[in-house]
């Protein structure tokens, strides 16, 4: 099915009046400083055609199916909220402002734009001050991305082990090369993982949020402080498993062996938001927390310096991350 804009309708605002060349020289003055604005003016452009009777959405063949056009605005909306979804997709919803000129209004409505901003950042971030173009907001604020994950590679060398014959002067070295993967949920969930399989590949496992149940994963939370990204993360915690002394017993019962206490570690992480429309991550501080059950705590401090370890995160394009869209945008 085509969806077109109806311009068979002249409005009565751009009939042309008898009166002589004059008349109609001024009229394509006007028209093309009108065209002369491009898109800045588009919106209210648009806006005038509706009232004018022109902003619709025809069929381009006849039939008995209802067609979308013939649709309430409301229920236009209500499809608009499917399209953002949960996960905020506001790449699809930019294509379907490409669609048509009555389309392009129906994105352009500031309820959906108002509620984007509001899971994006709260509603108590958006009572500041009063706000009218939420999507200038969006598009000018700092943010993460959810349409892909953050990247970085990593290299550094490291020293193997020595030839059993000649281990005074022979040393082997080896190029250590894995990426670190960060994405980003709307509503304030983050995951990390680091591997050094196939970039696509593990890009494609972090697709929904079962991805947390992957080994080696860290997840937790993340705040958003002007252009200062806060994350706090952990690992999940795996099964403690305990193995029976068989060289020992007491009254009939095997002893239960205790091994060492692992603590539980936090990771924070501070990183810049940078770049062309945030595609940049620069880290600002990266340390970690280990928690004992005697209540004592350790941190420990990451050396950032080193570029090749802590190397600026950028963002890539994950194209099955908005394949479908499991709820509407509320």
């Amino acid at each position: 099915m085509w969806i077109g804009f109806d311009d068979s309708n002249v409005a009565p605002c751009q009939q042309e009046q008898p009166g002589g060349a004059g008349r109609q020289g001024g009229q394509q003055k006007a028209d093309r400083e009108e065209e002369e604005g491009g898109l800045q003016d588009l919106l209210g452009k648009f806006s005038r055609l509706k009232l004018c009777g022109q902003a619709v959405i025809s069929r381009e063949t006849p039939g008995t199916a209802t067609h979308i056009g013939e649709l309430p605005q409301e229920v236009v909306q209500y499809i608009l909220k499917w399209v953002v979804s949960a996960e905020l997709d506001w790449v699809s919803l930019e294509r379907c402002a490409q669609v048509c000129r009555a389309l392009y209004l129906a994105a352009r409505d500031s309820e959906l734009w108002r509620l984007g901003c509001a899971r994006l950042w709260g509603v108590a971030a958006l009572q500041s001050g009063p706000l009218t173009d939420y999507r200038q907001l969006l598009i000018d604020r700092p943010r993460v991305l959810f349409g892909g994950c953050y990247v970085s590679k990593i290299t550094y060398l490291r020293e193997g082990e020595r030839g059993y014959q000649d281990h005074e002067t022979f040393r082997a070295w080896h190029v250590v090369e894995y990426n670190r993967f960060l994405r980003f949920f709307p509503g304030g969930q983050a995951v990390m993982v680091t591997s050094s399989d196939d970039a696509a590949l593990v890009a494609k496992q972090l697709n929904t949020r079962a991805c947390i149940n992957l080994p080696a994963v860290m997840v937790g939370d993340y705040k958003i402080v002007e252009n200062l990204l806060v994350c706090v993360l952990h690992k999940n915690k795996d099964v403690k498993k305990k193995i029976n002394n068989r060289f020992g017993k007491r009254k009939g019962k095997r002893e239960m062996m205790d091994y060492y206490e692992v603590p539980e570690q936090d990771f924070h992480m501070e990183f810049y938001i940078s770049g062309a429309k945030f595609h940049n991550l620069e880290w600002k501080d990266y340390n970690m927390v280990s928690k004992y059950k005697s209540g004592a705590e350790k941190v420990d401090q990451f050396d950032l310096r080193d570029q090749r370890k802590f190397p600026m995160m950028k963002f890539r394009v994950v194209g099955s991350y908005h394949f479908e869209s499991n709820s509407p945008l509320k």
